[in-house]
């Protein structure tokens, strides 16, 4: 008999600061700064800002999380192609397109700003992924093939809500404490964690870190955690509609996992759990 899982937890107000919704396809060698610059006149109305990043490197799940990966030590002639940001008005909404990658993200850019929910960034996802796909085949005749999915939420922790020094991030992560006494070392000035688990039925895994760090937006002083969960894996299928089932699935584990992860009276008192 299949388990029975309570509701997927729900919070008032989530710690969440940035969502990203990522799909890796094998790379498009006809992709220029030309082609770019003829998506972006197309969604220039939603998204009017344009900055140029590095890119990011291909990432997939290995077989064996402890063989260790292996350089492709491949020389280029052709440098490769920037990461372009298409950017909403607000700024809290982008759009990031690299030769092997379409990511749909949104940002916490000001205090005020709350995170919009899973379903509005679904239907952005559908909204620019359906228009890629289209742009890709007036452009090369060809379709794109899925080769990796990935949904991240990336979480402030902010010092004063349930912790004041580092060694305390038990009183946040009951699975990663410090110890109170010691016989020798004292507690330490910075710490972080990292866990992987398998993805039941979604090909997949989660991975969850929690790092240390300072504010470093302009006026804004102390200390955080940052607290990143990414879901990676392939869908059996790339069609439009496997992805999304895909990216159910990871949601509800990245979000169970938010919870098994984190303290029920930090959940409670600062982010007003509601299931």
């Amino acid at each position: 008999m299949a388990a029975v899982h309570p509701p997927i937890p729900s919070f008032e107000e989530p710690p969440v600061i940035e969502v990203v919704w990522s799909v890796q396809f094998t790379k498009l060698p006809w992709l220029t700064a030309a082609h770019t610059g003829l998506y972006w006149q197309q969604i220039k109305d939603e998204y009017p800002n344009c900055e140029e990043q590095l890119p990011i490197q291909p990432a997939e799940e290995p077989e064996d999380l402890l063989t260790p990966e292996r350089g492709a030590g491949q020389l280029q002639m052709i440098p490769p192609l920037w990461r372009q940001w298409f950017i909403s008005k607000s700024g809290t909404d982008l759009v990031q397109l690299q030769a092997d990658r379409l990511c749909i993200n949104w940002r916490k850019m000001q205090p005020g700003d709350r995170y919009p929910r899973y379903e509005y960034l679904r239907e952005k996802f559908t909204t620019r992924w359906t228009h890629f796909c289209e742009f890709v085949i007036a452009c090369s005749g060809e379709q794109l093939r899925v080769n990796q999915c990935e949904l991240t939420y990336v979480n402030y922790l902010h010092q004063g809500e349930g912790w004041s020094v580092p060694a305390e991030i038990g009183n946040v992560w009951p699975t990663f404490s410090w110890a109170k006494e010691k016989a020798f070392l004292p507690p330490p000035a910075t710490l972080g964690c990292e866990m992987t688990f398998d993805i039941k039925g979604a090909n997949g895994r989660l991975h969850a870190s929690c790092r240390h760090g300072r504010k470093t937006q302009q006026g804004e002083k102390g200390e955080l955690f940052r607290f990143d969960l990414t879901a990676r894996g392939k869908p059996e299928n790339t069609d439009l509609s496997s992805l999304l089932d895909w990216f159910v699935s990871a949601r509800e584990w990245i979000v169970r996992g938010f919870a098994d992860l984190t303290h029920p009276d930090i959940q409670n008192l600062f982010w007003k759990r509601k299931q």
